[in-house]
């Protein structure tokens, strides 16, 4: 069985617009703040790439979002699952 921990990311995402806006509504934007929950499933030192869902019958994952390690604000352990490797 493999463990599998499970984590809150808090990153922030690029936002943007085509629409004409003034310079003082440009000068407001920010980026947008977003929240993922699930597992790793592959880091290195410029992104990781984390899973919402996991299919134990062929270890293939979907709901997947890969985040730049510098965008992260926040990246929290909140839990672990376990599951069985391989098929029933």
């Amino acid at each position: 069985m493999k463990s599998r921990p499970i984590y809150i990311v808090e990153w922030e995402d690029p936002s943007g617009t085509a629409s004409w806006l003034t310079e003082e509504e440009v000068k407001k934007r920010t980026p947008l703040r977003c929240t993922s929950v699930g597992v790793i499933v592959d880091k290195n030192a410029h992104h990781m790439t984390m899973a919402g869902t996991i299919c134990e019958e062929n270890n293939t994952f979907s709901d997947t979002t890969t985040i730049p390690r510098n965008a992260v604000c926040r990246m929290k352990k909140i839990g672990s699952m376990t599951s069985k490797s391989g098929k029933r």
